[in-house]
Order: structure tokens, then C-alpha cells, then sequence
């Protein structure tokens, strides 16, 4: 028997939150895609976590589309940094 490990919602995946958030509005990708002016593939490889890292601008369409609240949109946001560390703003550093 293979153990299940559960995610709380902090320590959901970008693709996972993304799928909840679509379900819990009972949209379509199709639907979720025209929202938020992006493609059905595009919603596709997010929600199936081929595209990892998408752009920051296209985490605020969706979550307009979706009409997230602000800590849902904070989630997403998190979600995304957490899978793409590369994205996560680096702290300046001035060399002398």
C-alpha cells in the first residue's frame, strides 16, 4: 500500500491551485481560456504542469478571469515562486 501525502493549500503546485480555483467556479478551460484572453492549450499546460513558470502577467489575467480574492491571488503567486525559483526577485547587491 503506497502512503498518500496531502498538500495543504500553502504547499499546493501552481497547476493544482489553478485546477481547484477553475473547479470551485465551475468553469470550463475553454471558459477560463476566453476570461482571460489566453488559449485552451495555454490553460492546458498550466493545469497539467508543462508550463511551470508562466509570466507574471498571465497570473493577473487569470486571476481576474477567476475573480480571485486577494489572498487567493497572493496563493498563486506563491505557488508560482515556490515551483520556479529562478522567478523569485533576487535581493540588489552593489559591488564596490
Amino acid at each position: 500500500m503506497v502512503a498518500m501525502t496531502t498538500r495543504t493549500p500553502q504547499e499546493e503546485d501552481l497547476s493544482a491551485l489553478l485546477r481547484r480555483y477553475r473547479g470551485r467556479r465551475q468553469l470550463t478551460q475553454e471558459q477560463l481560456a476566453e476570461r482571460a484572453g489566453l488559449s485552451v492549450g495555454a490553460i492546458s499546460r498550466l493545469e497539467r504542469g508543462v508550463r511551470r513558470a508562466p509570466r507574471v502577467q498571465t497570473l493577473y489575467l487569470l486571476g481576474s478571469a477567476l475573480r480571485l480574492s486577494r489572498a487567493e491571488q497572493a496563493e498563486l503567486e506563491t505557488a508560482l515562486f515556490r515551483d520556479a525559483p529562478r522567478l523569485r526577485p533576487q535581493a540588489t547587491t552593489r559591488v564596490q
